[in-house]
């Protein structure tokens, strides 16, 4: 309802079977207009319709609203986007108005998207988010993709079992589009992968993939990461010479995007607009905010230690915990290592403010708790001896979720939602300070 009251909604489209959702909100949309978009037979139906004249010129045109995205509502506030008719509370999702312009300069940057021409490409991601998007509508005008849809009861999120199914029935395709959870699974069973091996593309996007997945399928296609945002479009890449370099990004310098040292060898990379008109009309954050100047991803990533241009994502500004020490540490490196372990379904390390740092666990179906943990605490133990000592977790501050309250989701990504899942469990974490201040002070009190 924040979307709809933000965007000043006049009409509701949804298909007969959909429509029964709108209906849903009763009251909330009685004012609203709705219409029914016509079956896929109708619409692929070869009778003759009557012409639909569009006589406006692309300059009438080109800065007008074509669409509205809308972020996913999990980085929580942002104050650029805090504008007159948008909902300032944090969490909910943001409408981005993206113009006939903006869909032009998309990819506006970078040879990656020479790799799309003419291919044909699975893309399992659900056109609401921002791969389906990018597959269903922008390289299909641009770069004459053909997309293959997947069928409407496709179970959301993807499996690597239905995948393969997919895979098996199309077998002279060029490649497709993954979420990394996805490609991870299908790595671990080598039907699975017999069944890619003619792919010339493998592409993902939403999240990382570990580096053990990637090689293995790099042995065979060529593997190309995605990355942008609903606000600022493609990052303008170019592909790497070296196939094994495929999880190196390769930015297009012209796209405006550089490398701002953040803290010790990370950088944060920072779109700055051009000076020259023309080239700042190419950079679609600023058609997002065309106030500023200067744009912080808050993507954080660590230079090739050879080959420069190179650089490895290392995680989100905010993935960083401060310590009440003023300490600050990666939290993702910590949960993606914990994460190798096939028992392990979720991660999140915390403790912003506090002595010491917290780790939830969230293990898989029919997994031993206690085992899990003794497995994780074992893991725990070997990055201690990487890090220093003020940032290491202390066994009395790792904690397993409760399976009936799984960690919350980011959409089509299934990664986990830091934020969320740190309100959902804030007395659960509460509960551990609490237990280690009583247990110190109980030290304390014998000596």
């Amino acid at each position: 309802m924040n979307l709809l009251t933000t965007t000043k909604c006049k009409a509701l489209i949804a298909s007969d079977d959909y429509m029964q959702h709108w209906d849903a909100l009763g009251a909330d949309v009685a004012d609203l207009k709705k219409l029914a978009i016509p079956s896929f037979e109708h619409i692929i139906n070869q009778d003759p319709v009557k012409p639909y004249p569009y006589n406006r010129s692309w300059d009438e045109i080109q800065d007008e609203p074509i669409l509205v995205q809308h972020t996913s509502g999990s980085t929580g506030k942002s104050e650029l986007l805090l504008k007159e008719g948008t909902n300032p509370a944090t969490g909910l999702p943001k409408p981005i108005v993206l113009t006939h312009h903006m869909l032009v300069v998309y990819f506006a940057h970078g040879n990656l998207p020479l790799q799309f021409i003419e291919k044909k490409v699975i893309c399992p991601c659900p056109p609401s988010w921002g791969l389906g998007f990018l597959f269903y509508m922008v390289l299909p005008m641009n770069y004459s993709l053909i997309p293959i849809l997947l069928p409407i009861d496709a179970p959301f999120p993807m499996t690597a079992e239905f995948i393969d199914k997919v895979h098996i029935s199309l077998p002279d395709i060029d490649g497709g589009v993954y979420i990394p959870a996805v490609l991870k699974d299908l790595v671990k069973s080598p039907t699975y992968i017999s069944h890619m091996k003619s792919y010339k593309l493998i592409m993902f996007g939403g999240a990382p993939l570990d580096p053990e997945t990637g090689n293995i399928l790099s042995e065979f296609s060529t593997i190309l990461p995605l990355l942008g945002s609903t606000e600022a479009g493609a990052s303008g890449m170019n592909t790497n010479a070296d196939p094994k370099d495929w999880n190196w990004y390769n930015f297009d310098p012209e796209s405006g995007l550089r490398m701002v040292l953040f803290q010790d060898d990370l950088y944060e990379s920072v779109y700055f607009k051009h000076e020259d008109p023309v080239k700042a009309r190419k950079q679609m954050i600023f058609h997002t905010f065309p106030d500023i100047e200067v744009y912080h991803t808050k993507d954080v990533w660590k230079k090739h230690p050879s080959k420069e241009g190179l650089w490895l994502f290392s995680g989100r500004t905010d993935d960083f915990v401060k310590l009440g020490s003023l300490t600050k540490f990666n939290a993702t490196y910590v949960e993606n290592i914990v994460l190798r372990d096939e028992r392990v379904k979720g991660v999140v390390m915390g403790g912003e403010g506090r002595e010491v740092p917290f780790l939830l666990v969230e293990v898989g179906e029919g997994v031993d708790e206690l085992e899990a943990l003794e497995e994780v605490w074992r893991v725990v133990e070997d990055i201690h001896a990487e890090v220093s000592e003020d940032i290491r977790v202390e066994r009395d501050m790792v904690m397993c979720t409760e399976r009936e309250r799984p960690m919350p989701r980011v959409g089509a990504k299934n990664t986990v939602n830091r934020r969320k899942t740190n309100e959902e469990y804030a007395e659960e974490i509460e509960w551990l300070y609490q237990r280690r201040l009583e247990s110190l002070n109980g030290v304390l009190h014998e000596k």
